[in-house]
């Protein structure tokens, strides 16, 4: 993956709902399955997500790092300061990672495929 100059991630932003914005596959997942989304927390953080399995990386060092969080609901716990919530959170917009220097990937938003 190669990163995406700001005019390319402003470009996805044109493209929702029909892409997502990625950093890559779940290492806990089967290859090219389980992908990794921008999330936004509650407070406003920008993490990385995994849907497939529940594992949060807190930033991109610790995603390249595999460095995750099992995140498991009801306690939903990251960190002592970061929690993700059921209805508190959201998939992050092209404005929420513009700042984050990532090498982002934009392919077809599964959720659509598969009818979800």
């Amino acid at each position: 993956m190669t990163e995406l100059p700001q005019s390319l991630v402003d470009y996805w932003g044109t493209l929702q709902p029909e892409y997502i914005l990625i950093a890559g596959y779940c290492p806990y997942q089967p290859p090219l399955t389980g992908s990794v989304e921008p999330i936004v927390l509650e407070g406003g953080e920008v993490v990385l997500y995994c849907e497939s399995c529940g594992t949060v990386w807190v930033s991109l060092d610790e995603y390249h790092n595999g460095d995750g969080v099992a995140v498991r609901a009801p306690e939903s716990v990251i960190n002592e300061h970061l929690h993700k919530r059921k209805g508190t959170s959201r998939y992050a917009t092209a404005e929420d990672v513009a700042h984050l220097r990532a090498e982002w990937k934009i392919v077809p938003n599964w959720r659509l495929t598969n009818g979800q």
